[in-house]
């Protein structure tokens, strides 16, 4: 339920807390989660640059400091395991010590005058650090994140407390799909009492009618704050509490930012999210994923997906969508598909884990031609086979597009239907997983045009059996002569 879309969202709300803006963060920086390959060639080097990539994905807006923050200077503190990493106010971080088991004994927060957030992961929170944060978190906390700690549900009111006694918090994380729905009310009650919410990101396991209630309260009293909202439940009691929670969704005019995710629904809820979703006009991102729609009545999921569409129409700020994981019918994607073209400012669009077949491909390959803007496409793990790989090439020659990703598909021969030299904004191509054979490979390489902007296509896990390893070696080293001698510089991963 917790995708990596929202992870830069996270620091990147410390920044706007401070009264920076922040820019919607461009798809250079997730490249290297995207290409899913580790940069394994045999050079250390290029393993290095992944994982150097990888780190600033998670650090982003903040690049690495070049030496150690000054105390006065730290804005924002990380503690991941038992390592404690610091953010700087010129948006640089410093990965600063471990920590011990002493740690929460002490008042280690009061010495950095200007800290404004706390973020804890994979910790485990006893009573005693509970009630340790509870006593030196300082007021000047506006952001508080708890990602996937461990607290006992005997000391659950403990941490609750931490959030009743620092009602300044403005940003307030919590990930925990476990959490029963008895902890989530407590939890929500508690969220309540905050003075002022503007970005309000929760993953629970079960919400009860009681939670529906309060969290309804919260959005109403925050409804004119609000900027991000990121809701993750495994399942959400069937009752008119929360149907009139999804009906209030659609009050809030002033969010920026939403996703919405739940793992149990009826046909009847998904509807209402949808009829709410058209009055979000101001929406710049959007990530939805109700997990079990393919057991949804097909008649009534087809109207379902022709309220999206319309609500999609009238979203005309939106720069990122993401539907990915949902398994959805065709029809439905073809839906969707139809209401792009309206899109006149999206950036990024993920369709992973939808299928795709020829006629989907074709309607989803010719809306993209025609958004201007869009930079990063991403269709892994759709089963795609070379008639709609075809397809949806058609669509995407001459289109804006600077990163195209289609791992784990079935490909295989088709792969000489993408014509890198008619897409000359390409920076990344991912074609891992899928069925592509050593020569097809190469062939592919060898249409790559000099003077390209591509600078990696990764071919990580295709189908290079029954040829021998020597062969391999000569066909690499031809290649490289070729790429050479054509002034090729893009990087061939898993060749």
């Amino acid at each position: 339920m917790r995708s990596c879309f929202y992870k830069f969202l996270t620091l990147s709300c410390i920044v706007a807390l401070l009264g920076d803006s922040v820019l919607a963060k461009d798809y250079e920086a997730t490249e290297g989660s995207y290409l899913g390959g580790s940069y394994n060639d045999g050079n250390n080097d290029r393993n290095n640059d992944a994982d150097e990539k990888t780190q600033e994905m998670d650090y982003y807006p903040f690049t690495k400091s070049k030496g150690s923050i000054a105390t006065e200077d730290v804005i924002g503190i990380r503690i991941s395991g038992k390592k404690i990493t610091l953010l700087g106010k010129d948006k640089t971080y410093s990965e600063e010590r471990e920590r011990d088991k002493g740690f929460f004994a002490e008042d280690y927060f009061s010495k950095y005058p200007r800290l404004i957030s706390v973020e804890m992961s994979n910790v485990k929170l006893t009573r005693e650090s509970l009630e340790k944060i509870q006593m030196f978190l300082p007021k000047t906390v506006k952001s508080l994140i708890i990602n996937s700690c461990t607290i006992e549900k005997g000391d659950f009111e403990e941490f609750t407390d931490i959030i009743t006694r620092h009602k300044q918090i403005e940003s307030l994380t919590v990930t925990d799909p476990n959490m029963a729905r008895a902890e989530a009310a407590k939890l929500l009650a508690a969220v309540g009492d905050l003075n002022v919410i503007k970005y309000l990101r929760l993953t629970l396991g079960e919400l009860g009618e009681e939670g529906c209630v309060t969290l309804q309260k919260i959005l109403e009293k925050s409804k004119e704050t609000l900027l991000e909202l990121n809701l993750g439940f495994v399942r959400i009691s069937n009752s008119n509490s929360y149907d009139g929670l999804l009906k209030f969704l659609g009050e809030l005019k002033k969010l920026k930012k939403l996703e919405y995710s739940v793992l149990e629904s009826t046909e009847n809820q998904v509807g209402e999210f949808f009829s709410s979703l058209a009055n979000l006009k101001n929406l710049t991102d959007l990530k939805i994923c109700f997990d079990d729609l393919n057991s949804h009545d097909t008649v009534e999921a087809y109207h379902n997906f022709q309220s999206l569409n319309s609500a999609l129409i009238k979203l005309k700020h939106l720069e990122n969508l993401d539907v990915s994981g949902m398994n959805l019918p065709d029809s439905s994607l073809q839906t969707i598909s139809n209401a792009l073209e309206g899109l006149t400012e999206l950036k990024t669009l993920n369709v992973s884990g939808n299928p795709i077949n020829e006629k989907t491909a074709k309607v989803l390959g010719a809306a993209i031609k025609n958004i201007d803007s869009l930079i990063s496409f991403a269709a892994n793990d759709c089963g795609i086979d070379d008639l709609a790989f075809s397809s949806l090439c058609s669509g995407l020659q001459n289109s804006s597009l600077r990163y195209a990703y289609f791992n784990s598909n079935n490909i295989a021969g088709a792969v000489k239907s993408l014509s890198v030299s008619q897409m000359k904004n390409l920076i990344a191509i991912n074609f891992a997983n899928n069925k592509i054979t050593l020569f097809d490979a190469i062939k592919f390489m060898e249409t790559i045009p000099s003077g390209t902007k591509l600078e990696v296509v990764n071919w990580e896990g295709n189908d290079f059996t029954g040829v021998s390893e020597h062969q391999q070696i000569q066909e690499r080293n031809k290649l490289k002569i070729w790429k050479k001698e054509h002034g090729v510089n893009t990087l061939d991963l898993g060749i």
